[in-house]
């Protein structure tokens, strides 16, 4: 079986350059124009390029939902850092054509990020470098099938949400929750301690005054937030309370927060939790988050303590009760916001330079939650 493979370093070389280099693997069967377009659309979104991506829209009629998808991931370091070393097999053979759609199949070669990312523990450069470290020989292979439908000569790429949910969704599930963190730049305070000698005057020996301390009630008239401005790079203000959460609920407040926000259906087996799920969605737009169904509500809170106790002592905002809970969660540049009630669990993650965050506040107005 004939392979048409390339290699993403080829890419960045000149035209006539990769044109001509056998070294890049490319096949010398002749190639139809299906086999020209599954080029194209891997060339752009196996190495997370977002310029050629965007150009999809326009030379494969891809839906610009996928590509602020790829978009959203081209600015992930460690996303951004599995993609630069991805290959990509066209297996010539497979091709379908019929006068109207035409179909391939394709082998997409990743380095071993669920490896990389526990040997990284947490640090990104840890993470580049296991990657950059891997061998082509023990990258792992996902298999996909590119479909098109044909008109005047045209080829429109119609499952584009199917690449996302094979290739991408898979690593974002790993790395992709905000746990790869760079590490804090900022170096340790070296001013030499204060050696100024203590100050040795007596003490003042005055008796304390015992006057009785005024016991008047404190005002506790709330203070007017008429006109208060939020600050916009945080989500401290957030208060949270417990609201019906269930998919349709989330799919329309999400919706309505972000029109623009790419919304996936995903199989709940493949849920990256070690609970069963009934529902299972991945949102990218403004904000990158996802959706959880639970089988109980019980499953949800044990979930949810499982995921915040680590960090709920350095949370912004934090509450949990038996049937609804949230955490506020800053770190570095990265702002991560988890909610349950009931059976529902929704997670947001955020850039703090971008602070995207009025459309979290949004969903949550949407859903009577504040």
């Amino acid at each position: 079986m004939k392979l048409n493979v390339k290699k993403f370093a080829c890419v960045a070389l000149t035209f006539a350059i990769v044109a001509s280099a056998s070294a890049c693997g490319k096949s010398k069967k002749k190639s139809s124009a299906a086999i020209d377009a599954a080029n194209t659309f891997l060339e752009a979104t196996v190495s997370l390029d977002a310029k050629k991506v965007k150009k999809l829209e326009k030379s494969l009629g891809v839906d610009s939902d996928f590509i602020a998808a790829v978009d959203e991931f081209a600015d992930e370091e460690a996303m951004k850092a599995v993609f630069d070393k991805a290959t990509f097999e066209i297996d010539e053979d497979s091709l379908k054509e019929k006068k109207s759609s035409a179909s391939v199949n394709a082998t997409i070669n990743l380095p071993d990020y669920e490896d990389a990312f526990d040997s990284a523990d947490g640090d990104i450069d840890d993470f580049i470098d296991e990657i950059d470290g891997q061998k082509e020989k023990n990258y792992n292979a996902v298999e996909v099938t590119l479909k098109f439908d044909v008109e005047d000569d045209e080829y429109i790429m119609t499952n584009a949400e199917d690449f996302y949910e094979d290739v991408y969704e898979p690593v974002f599930n790993v790395i992709g929750d905000g746990d790869v963190d760079p590490v804090d730049p900022t170096p340790a305070d070296t001013t030499p301690a204060d050696t100024t000698p203590a100050d040795t005057t007596p003490a003042d020996t005055t008796p304390a005054d015992t006057t009785p301390a005024d016991t008047t009630p404190a005002d506790t008239t709330p203070s007017d937030t008429t006109g208060a401005t939020v600050n916009p790079t945080t989500l401290d203000y957030l208060n949270l309370n417990k609201a019906p959460l269930d998919l349709a609920t989330y799919k329309s407040a999400i919706s309505a927060a972000d029109p623009s926000a790419f919304v996936v259906d995903s199989d709940p087996s493949e849920a990256p939790i070690s609970y069963t799920v009934t529902d299972y969605v991945a949102v990218l737009g403004e904000t990158i988050g996802a959706y959880y169904g639970f089988a109980s509500a019980e499953d949800a809170h044990k979930y949810f303590e499982e995921t915040c106790a680590a960090a709920s002592s350095m949370a912004s905002g934090y509450k949990l009760e038996s049937d609804y809970g949230y955490m506020v969660f800053i770190s570095g540049d990265t702002g991560i916001v988890y909610y349950f009630s009931g059976t529902g669990f929704a997670m947001f993650m955020y850039s703090m330079e971008e602070a995207p965050n009025n459309v979290v506040s949004s969903f949550f107005h949407n859903i009577g939650a504040c």
